[in-house]
């Protein structure tokens, strides 16, 4: 229902070495392929502790922001609710809990606000160790995720097309596809072993969800393809006068300035590696962003606007209108990340990082860096905090090291503090001197 036939996607996309996977995902449904099966009476056991152990203390604190969202899904068509006694009459039920995480997202005027995600923790089990769904899914099923490495693969990129063109500008767009996970529907097993329960009412989802260890690379064998495709159209002799996807609208034509216009360019320092800049544009991806990297040049920035938004209406379903659709369905690409990411920029926000192409630096954005460093000024003041802000300390360290990586060297004493004993929730943990240092 979301995607062409599988047909016209295999006249596109038949050659692609994905393929395959991304036809039975569409024919058959998204599978958990598990290293074994739960006995009816370890699966019974798990699905009543389940029950009674309830959500996980972050849904249930924002209960009218869970039941927004689930209702939601609901008309959306993403999940199937029904009272919590059928749980036990369903042939394969698994019951997990849910959580809230939050996140920040831009708007269409560049600013952030924070957005709520509920989240389905598929890790959980309570009776057996490998009885959730993450714990015994065979990873190796799945399609490698080639463009894993997104982040440092764009500024590899960035950097040899400046140091081959030092006084061009370069622009970035981005490009994000809504509803991500929940285009892509479920098998019925998978279906009836990814459910959620809030209040009386349980949430069997139809389609894919956050908090599944496979479904990173599942929602990637397609959104792969969609970059490969826009990075084909981009080597082609494609131009906007050969055609053009309804979604683009004029203001996506011009580019937004976002530096001043007589500020230096910065230069690129000469890479160990080479790396092909055959081509002056390059699409890259990661999940559900795909990024845009094109050379200040007519062709380029005549074409930018366009080729993601022709992949992606190419292989997607277009939408039929709030009229004509049989259920609420948002369009493709969200209509305010569009306005805030999709026109070309000097400066992006690429996954977590804030990328400016004129001075050529990577940064933390300014929010973020800010607070950070005052929580980071008080645990050293203080040498002392709970294993969750230590553990929460060291993932946005790990974060920053992205641009230096061998400062990951100096985490594993915090590291080490932290694995060394089990503690109670709450206790704190003690910094040494050198620790803190």
């Amino acid at each position: 229902s979301e995607f062409r036939r599988t047909k016209d996607l295999e006249d596109i996309l038949g050659n692609h070495p994905y393929f395959g996977h991304l036809r039975r995902m569409l024919q058959e449904g998204f599978r958990y392929h598990l290293s074994r099966e739960l006995s009816e009476e370890e699966r019974a056991k798990e699905l009543v502790a389940q029950m009674a152990r309830g959500n996980h203390k972050s849904a249930i604190e924002s209960e009218a922001e869970v039941q927004t969202l689930l209702e939601g899904d609901v008309r959306h068509g993403f999940v199937l609710p029904v009272w919590e006694e059928a749980l036990l009459r369903v042939r394969g039920c698994h019951l997990q809990p849910g959580g809230m995480v939050r996140q920040l997202s831009l708007k269409a005027d560049g600013t952030r606000k924070v957005k709520n995600r509920f989240t389905h923790d598929l890790s959980y089990s309570i009776t057996l160790e490998d009885a959730s769904i993450n714990s015994r899914v065979q990873m190796n099923r799945y399609p490698d995720m080639v463009y894993g490495w997104c982040f440092q693969r764009t500024l590899h990129y960035l950097s040899a097309l400046r140091a081959r063109n030092p006084e061009k500008r370069i622009f970035m767009s981005k490009f994000d596809y809504s509803d991500a996970y929940k285009r892509i529907g479920q098998s019925p097993e998978a279906t009836a072993a990814t459910v959620v329960r809030f209040g009386k009412i349980a949430y069997f989802c139809w389609r894919m969800v956050f908090g599944g260890s496979p479904n990173p690379a599942g929602f990637s064998c397609f959104s792969e393809l969609l970059t490969d495709l826009a990075n084909e159209i981009a080597m082609s002799d494609y131009g906007p006068e050969m055609g053009t996807s309804p979604t683009v609208e004029d203001n996506y034509l011009v580019h937004r300035e976002s530096e001043i216009l007589d500020a230096k360019i910065g230069q690129a320092i000469p890479a160990a590696v080479s790396v092909f800049t055959r081509v002056t544009s390059q699409r890259d991806c990661f999940i559900d962003d795909i990024i845009d990297c094109h050379l200040d040049t007519e062709i380029d920035m005549r074409r930018a606007p366009h080729i993601v938004q022709l992949a992606v209406q190419s292989i997607s379903r277009p939408h039929a209108g709030e009229d004509n659709e049989p259920v609420p369905r948002r369009p493709l690409l969200g209509p305010e990340k569009l306005e805030a990411e999709g026109r070309s920029s000097e400066t992006q926000f690429i996954l977590g990082w804030e990328i400016r192409t004129r001075p050529f630096v990577v940064a933390l954005p300014f929010d973020k860096h800010k607070a950070w460093k005052k929580d980071l000024e008080l645990l050293i003041a203080s040498k002392k905090g709970t294993q969750q802000e230590l553990e929460s300390m060291i993932g946005r360290l790990n974060h920053a090291s992205h641009v230096i990586p061998l400062s990951r060297h100096f985490l594993n004493e915090v590291r080490a503090k932290c694995l060394s004993v089990p503690r109670r929730k709450g206790q704190h943990i003690r910094l040494a001197e050198e620790e803190a240092k």
